[in-house]
C-alpha cells in the first residue's frame, strides 16, 4: 500500500487541472490529493475543484493566487503520510508504476534519510539552469519525505519555491535521480501563461 499524498496547486486553469486529476486517478483511484486552488470563486477553476472533493481529494480554496511555495507549505501541512509527492497542475501521468518505484527508491537507501526523489538539475540562486551550481530537486513531480522536509528550510518563494531548502541541504546524497519523465508529461508554464504579480521575481519574497 502507497504511503504517498499529492499536493497540487491550482490557479484559474481548470483544463490543466482536470488533466492533471483525472490522470492521477487513471493509476491511483485512491490516492490522497490534496489541491490548494488559488481560483476566483467566478472562475472554471474554483468550481471545478470544489466538485471534486471526496473522501480521497481534500481542496482548499483560498481565493487569491497564493503562489506555488506558500500554496505547497500549506498543502503539506494537511498531509497525513509518510511522504508527499509534489505535481504541477500542467503534469500528467502517463503510465502505472511511477509512484511505487519512486516510494521504493526512497525505501532503498536505508542507511540514509533521504529527501527526496526527482528530476534533480543544477540551478544558480536565483532557480535558472547552469551547467554547474546547486543540485536543485525539480518541484513539477518529487516525492519527498515528510520528515526529511521538516528537518530543512520549508517552501516559500514562488518561480524557485525549493531554492532556499535546497541551499541548506549540505549532503547531495540526499537527493536521489528518478526518471520521472519517463512516466509523466509536463507541459510547463502553465499558470505563467497568464502572468500573475506572483511571478514577478521582486515579488516573491513578500510572499
Amino acid at each position: 500500500m502507497l504511503n504517498t499524498t499529492a499536493i497540487i496547486v491550482s490557479y484559474n486553469t481548470a483544463d490543466l487541472l482536470r488533466a492533471c486529476y483525472n490522470s492521477i486517478r487513471k493509476f491511483y483511484p485512491e490516492l490522497p490529493v490534496i489541491i490548494i486552488d488559488g481560483s476566483h470563486h467566478a472562475n472554471e477553476c474554483f468550481t471545478y475543484s470544489k466538485s471534486i472533493a471526496d473522501k480521497f481529494t481534500r481542496v482548499a480554496n483560498v481565493e487569491f493566487n497564493i503562489g506555488h511555495g506558500p500554496g505547497m507549505k500549506l498543502g503539506i501541512g494537511m498531509c497525513q503520510t509518510n511522504y508527499f509527492l509534489l505535481i504541477d497542475s500542467d503534469v500528467t501521468i502517463d503510465k502505472a508504476g511511477v509512484i511505487e518505484g519512486m516510494e521504493a527508491t526512497h525505501q532503498s537507501k536505508a542507511d540514509t534519510l533521504v529527501y527526496g526523489c526527482g528530476k534533480v538539475v543544477q540551478v544558480n540562486e536565483t532557480g535558472n539552469n547552469v551547467d554547474k551550481g546547486i543540485n536543485y530537486l525539480h518541484p513539477y513531480f518529487a516525492l519527498i519525505n515528510k520528515t526529511a522536509y521538516l528537518n530543512h528550510e520549508p517552501f516559500i518563494n514562488h518561480g524557485a519555491p525549493l531554492i532556499k531548502t535546497m541551499l541548506s541541504i549540505f549532503y547531495p546524497n540526499i537527493l536521489v535521480s528518478f526518471p520521472v519523465d519517463e512516466f509523466v508529461t509536463h507541459k510547463g508554464r502553465g499558470t505563467r501563461e497568464l502572468k500573475p504579480k506572483e511571478f514577478t521575481p521582486g515579488y516573491w519574497d513578500k510572499l
